[in-house]
């Protein structure tokens, strides 16, 4: 048992070395098949490995250490409905081949969203009894989740219709490493972590994109270089009354991918190959501040718990690259006309988490759970950005069975969520990136109206895990 404890310390602080490039979606669908099935109320819970996404400090009441592994799949069914042309709202390249359609994703892959969550907490006391004790109870915490794509990144323009919350922007490798400590004993535990990943190089492949030379276009790779950042979280939890009454605080900074302005040499692959120099920055996958007030109370057999979640999504802004295309000089020149924003203009969130766990016997434990959350995204109406979100009401319900003589639990939990509906009108809004062309005759078209249309649909989601204790 202690080589399995040390294997699991020396694999976090591994993992804290060479974690690879990172973003924290863990938030838009849950982790934790427990906090899942409690409707993400964790905050003033985090009594399990997952407490190092919800609250780090949580981890400093766990006396033992735990693994868990868990599968989630998320199905959303949302529909995107043109409604000048008909059928579903398409991309289209200038030669009428479909560059994107936004419920199929940018590699067609679709909105599904498929990941395996490795969890682990290792307390240190545990660990280090042998050759030392510790005036204070310390467990460390590393959490993972590893969709089907690990390292794709997908960038789309703010004027190119895209989902915020499902598809290509959600499916990336997520990584959190935290250490929680029992500063007053049963009273005040104060933690805190990062979501972590390193810079590295790779390559852009532009799917379905093409450049023009001359009335010819031709798909095109570049190599570039992406900067994952760093971004740290804490919590603070206090346990009053006997620990039956619990208040949490969690915050978790803004994070993003990075690819930075470098000069890149871009080959372009033609009959005779052509290399061109040129200037790009993206910033994609932006999660925003979040701050989390939790309180949760424990009676005898039954756990009530709420969240409040504040996001400030209004420092999200454009890239500078973004910020060049849609000057005043080039507004001009390519004609595009709407309301063109000097940033996306969203809007800061407050999300309700309510929900609760029932403890049928020493085995048996029951969750259920709500979540109202509201959407960053303006109305679109006008404008030549489309992005595309909706409040959202999700509903979660979920069950644990511990095994009788063995520390080992398996849990589920499923999620509704549903939307409202959503449209958006685009009459007279003209861009360069998709539409009808302004004039079919001319080849290529650097302009097109933008149709409107109207989004509506739902999600589903399920998850199902086994954790053990040691």
């Amino acid at each position: 048992m202690r080589r399995l404890l040390v294997t699991g310390l020396l694999y976090a602080v591994f993992t804290i070395g060479y974690c690879l490039p990172v973003h924290a979606w863990m938030g838009n669908y849950g982790i934790g098949s427990r906090a899942i099935g409690m409707g993400g109320t964790f905050t003033a819970v985090a009594d399990d490995y997952s407490a190092t996404f919800y609250n780090p400090a949580g981890l400093g009441q766990m006396t033992r250490s735990q693994a868990g592994l868990e599968f989630i799949y998320v199905k959303p069914d949302i529909t995107v409905k043109n409604l000048v042309a008909g059928g579903d709202l398409l991309v289209m390249t200038p030669d009428k081949k479909v560059r994107l359609d936004p419920t199929d994703g940018v590699t067609g892959d679709g909105l599904d969203y498929y990941a395996a969550v490795i969890g682990l907490a290792v307390n240190v006391n545990q660990v280090m009894e042998r050759y030392i004790e510790l005036p204070v109870n310390i467990t460390l915490g590393v959490l993972m989740e590893v969709p089907q794509n690990l390292f794709i990144i997908r960038y789309f323009p703010p004027d190119l219709p895209h989902f915020l919350s499902y598809g290509d922007l959600t499916n990336h490798l997520s990584s959190n490493i935290s250490l929680g400590v029992e500063a007053i004993e049963k009273l005040l535990y104060v933690g805190g972590g990062i979501s972590l990943g390193m810079a590295s190089d790779g390559a852009v492949n532009a799917i379905n994109t093409q450049l023009n030379q001359g009335y010819k276009w031709m798909p095109f790779d570049i190599g570039m270089r992406v900067e994952g950042n760093l971004a740290p979280c804490f919590g603070i939890l206090l346990t009053p009354l006997e620990q039956k009454l619990k208040l949490g605080y969690s915050y978790r900074r803004n994070n993003q991918i990075d690819v930075d302005p470098l000069a890149i040499v871009a080959s372009i692959n033609t009959p005779d190959p052509i290399d061109m120099p040129f200037v790009s920055q993206i910033y994609t996958n932006y999660t925003p501040d979040t701050h989390t007030l939790g309180i949760s109370y424990q009676f005898d057999s039954l756990l009530l718990a709420c969240d409040v979640v504040f996001k400030k999504w209004s420092d999200f802004d454009y890239n500078d690259t973004e910020k060049a295309v849609y000057s005043e000089a080039n507004r001009t020149r390519y004609g595009m006309v709407g309301i063109i924003p000097d940033g996306p203009e969203f809007d800061d969130t407050i999300d309700i988490h309510v929900g609760g766990e029932y403890r049928w016997d020493d085995q048996i434990r029951l969750t259920a759970g709500f979540e109202y959350r509201r959407s960053p995204v303006p109305d679109q109406s006008g404008k030549i950005t489309n992005y595309i979100d909706m409040d959202q009401a999700i509903y979660s319900a979920g069950a644990g069975y511990r095994l009788r003589g063995f520390p080992l639990e398996l849990t589920g939990a499923l999620r509704y969520f549903t939307f409202d509906d959503l449209t958006v009108d685009k009459t007279g809004v003209k861009g360069v990136t998709w539409g009808e062309a302004v004039d079919p005759d001319i080849e290529p078209s650097y302009l097109y109206t933008q149709n409107s249309y109207k989004v509506s649909g739902q999600a589903y989601m399920a998850t199902i895990g086994a954790k053990i204790t040691f």
